[in-house]
């Protein structure tokens, strides 16, 4: 039988990356006038000269009228030239020069009050409109990216303060597919089911998403498929902050965290709720309702090793190993132990052998048996065939009519014919093998080696664990 294992691959990797892309109109006004063929120069020139909506001023400012004509065709002044205006304190007016350096470049005039206010305003408001139109070009110029976006939100800034709405995104993803083959030269199978094909399909995705409403409201989701742990492969914090004066000084809702400066109640930080902080004055209050999505352990370590405490339910602790050799010694293990470190059970066994199903096929020493539960028992007999002879709890061949009763059957200790002849005697009794009495072929002698006994306390500990489909007994 041949195994072929064919598995291909093919990675597609996909990043956020900051893209843009940009689009500017330009709205230009419809020509005042429109050149055609005509019959002279005469009439075009007569065109020309008529109203214009926008004329061409002559470059120089020598009267207030100089000052009001300006048309968006004119070229800007060159930085050397300077424009100012000086009041006159004995006729009070105001005088316009045009210098470059300290020479004067055109005639000065003279501003009354009103011509100079409106010149002011007309100054301002031609400002004004110039700021807003730079900031919009600014803005135009801007590349618009899925991965950093930015809008206002209008009247809603006094709500929750400037800066508008600012989404930013960062990540990146990583699919991977796959095909398994699999072929088995199985002569039992057809053709149909010795190859098998199975898809592949594993994804590793890492996103951070940020974003913030002004200056009170923030925004947080982490995404990451490779955490370590459950609770940190998603991280999602909504949280407001207030101002300093305000009752509500922050609410946070998501993935919180609340830390306590006491040792009697203590804080967490793995938890997925409502948090919310107030502020009365000088009385604070920190509320929160959440689902605690950890645990705390401590670990400590000793020399390299690391130290953990446990509980074990004292049944299953040590499983099959620890063995009482009789009911009695377990009913009297309290007492016997009562007075430590002195154990006053009053029995000492002397002798002992242990025999176990021989699993590693050594028979050196093998020897065939049956063990029997009852045997030994005076007071806690399982079937009640068997009856207790004497008033003696202590554990011995006589303690029960079992050891008499089992002697006496002919043909009992020919290993061929001890489970016909026991179920031809006992079964009536409801007495069956595998569960009163146990027949081991070629059983084999555990060495002192292989156990530990406490002759006092009758227990029997093995160096390894019994396994289900073995059989101990004891001699």
């Amino acid at each position: 039988m041949v195994l072929k294992s064919k598995t291909l691959f093919f990675t597609f990797l996909l990043a956020f990356i900051s893209g843009a892309a940009t689009v500017i109109l330009y709205a230009s006004p419809e020509p005042a006038m429109l050149l055609q063929e005509d019959e002279g120069m005469v009439d075009q020139t007569q065109d020309i000269s008529g109203n214009k909506s926008f004329s061409i001023s002559n470059g120089s400012l020598d009267s207030y009228e100089d000052v009001l004509q300006k048309s968006p065709l004119d070229a800007p002044m060159p930085d050397n030239v300077k424009t100012t205006v000086e009041y006159d304190v004995h006729s009070g007016n105001y005088v316009m020069r045009t210098k470059v350096g300290e020479m004067e470049i055109a005639t000065p005039f003279t501003m009354t009050g009103e011509e100079y206010a409106d010149f002011s305003a007309k100054n301002e408001l031609q400002d004004y409109w110039s700021e807003l139109n730079s900031k919009a070009e600014v803005d135009n110029e801007k590349k618009f990216s899925i991965t950093d976006i930015k809008f206002d939100i209008g009247k809603a800034d006094k709500i929750f303060g400037p800066g508008g709405v600012q989404i930013k995104t960062q990540g990146s993803a990583e699919l991977i597919f796959g095909v398994k083959s699999n072929k088995l030269d199985n002569p039992a199978l057809t053709e149909r089911m010795r190859k098998t094909i199975t898809p592949n399909f594993e994804e590793k995705i890492q996103m951070n998403v940020t974003g913030s409403v002004g200056d009170k409201v923030n925004f947080n989701m982490n995404y990451n498929s490779e955490a370590t742990f459950d609770f940190d492969q998603k991280l999602v914090k909504l949280n407001y902050k207030g101002n300093e004066d305000d009752i509500i000084q922050s609410i946070q809702a998501g993935n919180v965290s609340m830390q306590l400066n006491s040792s009697l109640i203590t804080g967490g930080t793995a938890l997925f709720g409502l948090r919310t902080d107030l502020q009365f004055g000088k009385f604070s209050i920190s509320a929160i309702a959440s689902q605690q999505e950890s645990e705390t352990k401590t670990v400590s370590s000793r020399g390299g090793a690391q130290k953990t405490k446990f509980e074990v339910n004292i049944d299953n602790y040590d499983e099959n190993r620890h063995f009482f050799i009789g009911h009695y010694f377990r009913d009297n293990f309290e007492t016997a132990m009562s007075r430590l470190p002195l154990i006053t059970s009053g029995i000492t066994v002397n002798r002992i052998e242990v025999w176990i199903t021989n699993k590693r096929a050594n028979y050196d020493e093998a020897r065939n048996i049956i063990a029997f539960m009852d045997l030994g028992e005076n007071q806690r007999i399982d079937n009640p065939h068997w009856h207790p002879t004497g008033t003696s709890p202590i554990p011995r061949n006589n303690a029960n009519t079992l050891y008499q009763e089992i002697n006496s059957l002919d043909g009992v200790r020919d290993i061929k014919q001890t489970n016909a002849v026991l179920a031809d005697n006992l079964s009536s009794y409801g007495i069956h093998g595998g569960e009163d009495y146990e027949k081991i072929e070629s059983a084999r002698r555990l060495n002192p080696s292989e156990y530990s006994f406490n002759p006092a306390l009758g227990i029997l500990s093995l160096r390894s664990s019994l396994n289900p489909d073995e059989v101990i007994g004891v001699a």
